[in-house]
């Protein structure tokens, strides 16, 4: 594990992340509306989340200079509907019996995950878009949802070097990429707790694999 007390130590002075606060307007949006019954509710979170984090829905396959759809017409009929019709939150509601990410809770967890990456998929934009699933859903369950993007999987590649993974059965139920990247997270987060004594958040532990991921990680 390539993490120091030094990290340790910088990710729980908060007042070194200039980004707290508006991370803190996307959570009270969540936690205020964390269902998905009216459509400007719905189009608010997964545009400003998507968008805060460069992971715009709207960004789709063969979205060409000309498409005729408009972006504001897509939320409108494909975005918006699709999630509103869908189990999104009977299965965040599943969640609520665990209050933080760990050996019991990661299977159901990586579960929830791939239904919103395949609702996706299938429904509104044809790619995976598992950093997009990871980064909305985060914000609806902030202690069990790990934040996934390529910055963040080279950070954690180079906290976690040795890391062998760790042969997971899905049955289908898991994004092999999220999952892989999940397992390996709760392990450094472990192993974290088990040198310092400190608990990482999900959050917390975003900031440190970003850190490392903007050093150039390949």
């Amino acid at each position: 594990m390539n993490i120091t007390q030094r990290d340790v130590d910088l990710v729980n002075a908060e007042e070194f992340d200039i980004w707290a606060f508006g991370n803190e307007i996307l959570y009270n949006l969540c936690r205020d509306h964390p269902e998905h019954k009216k459509p400007d509710v719905v189009a608010a979170k997964i545009w400003l989340i998507g968008r805060a984090y460069a992971a715009a829905v709207e960004r789709r396959k063969n979205k060409a200079a000309n498409d005729p759809i408009t972006n504001d017409a897509f939320y409108k009929e494909k975005v918006v509907p699709a999630i509103m019709k869908s189990k999104l939150d009977e299965k965040l509601d599943s969640l609520r019996q665990f209050s933080n990410i760990d050996e019991r809770s990661i299977g159901p967890v990586l579960e929830v995950h791939y239904y919103f990456v395949d609702l996706l998929h299938k429904d509104v934009t044809d790619l995976y878009k598992r950093s997009l699933a990871s980064k909305y859903l985060h914000f609806h369950k902030p202690k069990l949802f790990y934040i996934y993007d390529s910055m963040a999987n080279a950070g954690l590649s180079k906290a976690m070097p040795k890391y062998r993974g760790r042969k997971v059965s899905s049955d289908g139920k898991f994004d092999a990429a999220y999952s892989s990247y999940s397992f390996k997270l709760l392990e450094l987060q472990k192993e974290i707790k088990q040198e310092f004594g400190e608990q990482l958040t999900p959050r917390q532990l975003d900031r440190i694999l970003l850190t490392l991921g903007a050093k150039g990680v390949a």
